[in-house]
């Protein structure tokens, strides 16, 4: 069974693949902004600072194909 969870990484060659121009720090921003339906980001507190985002697979490729208007390339 495939994860139900994305990592950036995934999302932005995902995204690639389907000819969207897309890097990880800008689509980190943009879920932590609360950009995307498919998902979200908390921002970290403490001394690294780091972000939890999470991404659902499938809500995303039903986004991606409602934007494109057909069946987006899976990776």
């Amino acid at each position: 069974m495939t994860d139900p969870r994305m990592t950036l990484h995934e999302l932005a060659e995902a995204l690639r693949a389907n000819g969207v121009p897309a890097t990880e720090d800008r689509l980190r921003e943009m879920a932590l902004a609360g950009k995307f339906p498919f998902a979200f980001g908390i921002r970290g507190d403490g001394r690294s600072g780091r972000a939890t985002i999470l991404i659902f697979r499938h809500a995303f490729y039903v986004w991606l194909d409602e934007m494109l208007g057909c069946e987006s390339v899976r990776i």
